[in-house]
């Protein structure tokens, strides 16, 4: 994905970290089509439990009426824990969220200017993601590569009009301080980055009397080491 959003170059320190956690984000988009398949999905199965009466159970297969469309599920319902280990950890935040203590607007038109040059044409998946759709036997469809292509398209279109709109001009970030109104599985396409439903409110993580000079996110280590892990990210951020 880096070759299709070329990075800055003599870009800040900031920004240099900024980047890589951008390209995770939008690569992560792929499972919003996993969401809502698994939402409309379980709507549908527990629509169908209470009209037959049938007792609820731990069993998320009872009422997939096929082993083809069982596996389907159970691939999507994979990717959606998945996606939240493509990187060592997982930063409960959305990515104006992130911005706005990595960033500082002197260095956004740089960034704009990348986004400007990205081609998402001609995608290619993470080879992580990639390995574990060959480990599910899955094969991407036209339908859900259709779909994350024009994820990815609108949340570039949406970041590039607020760098010019709001950060650049007015050095403000729109909704820096805000969480996604979102339910479980859900997606709000206005803030950037899959399983928006884990996701903190950045205003409530903030601890000024302790670190007034930093932005704060909650992590959660998904592999790795803990420790080593996130003194590499206090580093970063």
């Amino acid at each position: 994905m880096k070759a299709h959003i070329p990075q800055p170059a003599a870009v800040s320190p900031g920004l240099a970290a900024f980047y890589p956690l951008l390209i995770a984000r939008l690569s992560g988009l792929f499972s919003v089509y996993s969401q809502d398949h698994v939402r409309n999905a379980q709507a549908v199965l527990h629509a169908d439990l209470v009209a037959k009466a049938i007792p609820m159970t731990a069993d998320r297969n009872l009422g997939l009426p096929t082993t083809a469309s069982r596996r389907e599920f159970n691939m999507h319902a994979g990717m959606m824990s998945f996606v939240k280990v493509m990187t060592p950890a997982w930063i409960k935040d959305h990515i104006l969220s992130l911005a706005k203590g990595m960033l500082v607007p002197l260095y956004c038109p740089k960034l704009l200017v990348a986004l400007k040059a990205s081609n998402v044409s001609g995608f290619t998946l993470p080879a992580n993601i990639d390995a574990y759709l060959q480990d599910n036997n899955h094969t991407t469809t036209a339908v859900h590569w259709a779909h994350f292509i024009a994820e990815v398209r609108l949340a570039i279109a949406i970041l590039k009009i607020i760098l010019e709109h709001l950060i650049i001009p007015k050095g403000s970030y729109h909704q820096m301080d805000t969480k996604p109104k979102v339910g479980l599985y859900e997606h709000n396409k206005v803030y950037i980055g899959a399983r928006q439903d884990t996701y903190q409110d950045p205003q409530k993580v903030q601890m000024p009397q302790i670190h007034p000079n930093k932005r704060l996110h909650v992590t959660e280590i998904r592999r790795g080491d803990p420790s080593a892990k996130l003194r590499d990210l206090e580093k970063d951020l």
